[in-house]
């Protein structure tokens, strides 16, 4: 898993709940999230998704476009 700069990392474990910001990129070698000080692994904090209005027609089309080819 990649971490990048500015990003904040919570320990899983209800008991721990350790936080990490991240000041210097890093890539853990196996591809898995990194492990926390207790042994849990950690994991980016909730964010939910935010939506937001097409601008423009050009904007409208390729979103339809995309959408279109991803249901075939």
């Amino acid at each position: 898993m990649i971490m990048r700069e500015g990003e904040r990392w919570i320990c899983s474990n209800p008991a721990c709940r350790c936080e990490v910001d991240v000041v210097i990129a890093s890539k853990s070698a196996d591809g898995t999230n990194p492990k926390c000080c207790c042994g849990s692994r950690m994991r980016k904090p909730y964010r939910a998704p935010s939506f937001r209005p097409i601008g423009n027609q050009d904007e409208l089309k390729v979103v339809l476009e995309k959408f279109s080819s991803s249901v075939v």
